[in-house]
């Protein structure tokens, strides 16, 4: 186990006291990547103290003054590659969008402005958050801020709602995420689409045009994002009001790693000696024992329903055989995500996939394809062929299909122990919660901390599966 003396003393090597005004921009981008790395490895033990029960104080320091640098450096880089130019001197207009009309309107221009971004999250996309609004912004009141410079070109993007689902239960008096909370197909990452160039400007600018829409909100729920550049410029922007309240929590953890050039290095690269025994052997095994085994690749728009409808039944009975609740159940959930997946399919940013035996369809993957990275989303398996570990042996073929088409980076989007055996790098996840320091938003605040820390022990005593048997079976008394 490394010792956190270590870590102190390798932070303190790394970060370095040369001014970034002093450096190249390949010394600049050398650093940046090797900083990144450091950070990755910093928040991984974070998580590993955590579990621990370890104070991870000293981590999360080191942690603080990594991310300081890196945006220092990525500001200089920023600078560098637009001449120089300070931002501040644009004019910046934003406008507050609260009809789903002008939400479809944007889906052109909401494009233009994420190819020229640097987010990572491909839950910020236009079809996906679009999607899931027409299915579940009925009970919602849209506020998707915008932000565009003197040319009128987007260059800023905060797609919010006023209204947030947690426990069968929406609150308006929430401003979140459109697509964020616990309806709907879930995603991740979330955070504003903002043009490289001005970016700290553009972000100043959507703050204060949600602290003018303060008189709507109790409580602002900034849910699962990355502890990213995007994430410390918000809290640098946040910190400067003193009217304004921040809590941090941590809100889970993801678990991604790099591709190797080639599937074999990849399976050298596996942590766990049993998975990387299974990447390598248990697609030949399969096929000595059956008579027929393929591998199929949705080709077209038109066989998506079909792949998607089954990966899903795959879901659902690899939940059942465990006595879990997938998730799946929902109609409205199952053609949120079919018309999700049809709009990033048709941009090239969908993948299905099955695994075939004797023409049974045993395992199947979905996911999304965006900045050379693979999104894994859904998966599933028949439990009957679970000794012959079918949902590894469509793992290694999504793997390789992903390595020849030249992706160089797998995120799982959670973070279960076994995927850990595949990938060693783990992404935590922060919710930001951000309230007027006023009595009636402390008070929102305070008792919304009590209640999650009833649930939190509750989950402590009763298995996960008893809780959630519970909330179903209240939730259908409160229908009746």
């Amino acid at each position: 186990m490394i010792s956190v003396n270590w870590v102190m003393d390798m932070t303190v090597e790394l970060v370095g006291t040369t001014s970034v005004d002093a450096m190249t921009k390949d010394e600049l981008v050398a650093e940046k990547e090797q900083l990144e790395q450091h950070q990755a490895e910093l928040n991984s033990r974070i998580g590993r103290a955590k579990q621990r029960g370890e104070d991870p104080s000293a981590l999360i320091d080191q942690n603080r003054r990594v991310s300081s640098r890196i945006k220092r450096i990525v500001e200089a880089l920023a600078e560098d590659e637009s001449g120089g130019v300070a931002g501040s001197g644009d004019a910046l207009r934003t406008d507050v969008l609260t009809t789903t009309e002008a939400f479809c309107d944007l889906r052109g221009e909401w494009g233009k402005l994420i190819s020229k971004s640097d987010i990572y999250s491909p839950f910020m996309m236009w079809e996906w958050l679009y999607a899931w609004w027409q299915f579940f912004g009925h009970n919602k009141r849209l506020r998707l801020i915008t932000v565009r410079d003197s040319q009128n070109r987007l260059v800023g993007l905060a797609p919010m709602m006023l209204g947030f689902t947690e426990d069968n239960r929406c609150d308006r008096r929430i401003l979140a995420f459109v697509g964020s909370g616990e309806e709907g197909p879930r995603g991740q990452y979330f955070a504003f689409v903002l043009a490289k160039e001005h970016r700290d400007s553009i972000l100043r600018a959507i703050v204060e045009r949600l602290r003018e829409l303060r008189a709507e909100w109790r409580i602002i729920k900034l849910w699962r994002l990355r502890g990213d550049n995007f994430y410390h410029a918000l809290l640098d922007v946040l910190t400067q009001y003193e009217e304004v309240g921040v809590s941090i929590e941590r809100h889970g953890a993801a678990v991604h790693g790099h591709l190797s050039g080639s599937m074999e290095d990849f399976i050298d690269s596996v942590p766990s000696k049993t998975k990387r025994n299974y990447l390598r052997n248990q697609g030949n095994k399969l096929k000595a024992k059956y008579a027929r085994v393929r591998h199929e690749v949705c080709d077209s728009v038109q066989q998506l329903p079909r792949f998607i409808n089954t990966i899903h039944k795959l879901n659902i009975r690899r939940h059942e055989a465990k006595r879990e609740d997938s998730g799946w159940a929902s109609s409205r959930r199952q053609q949120c995500y079919e018309q999700m997946a049809k709009l990033l399919y048709e941009r090239s940013c969908f993948r299905a996939e099955l695994l075939w035996i004797d023409d049974k369809p045993v395992a199947g993957r979905a996911g999304i394809v965006r900045n050379e990275t693979y999104f894994a989303y859904e998966s599933g398996f028949a439990p009957e062929f679970a000794q012959d570990r079918v949902g590894v042996v469509a793992l290694a073929c999504c793997i390789g299909d992903c390595i020849r088409r030249g992706l160089t980076h797998f995120d799982w989007l959670s973070g279960h122990d076994y995927m850990q055996q595949y990938f060693g790098q783990e992404q935590t996840l922060l919710q930001l919660t951000v309230f007027h320091n006023s009595s009636p938003s402390l008070r929102y605040v305070g008792s919304d901390l009590w209640l999650r820390g009833i649930k939190q022990e509750i989950k402590k005593v009763l298995p996960w599966s008893i809780i959630k048997a519970v909330k179903r079976l209240l939730h259908g008394v409160k229908k009746r």
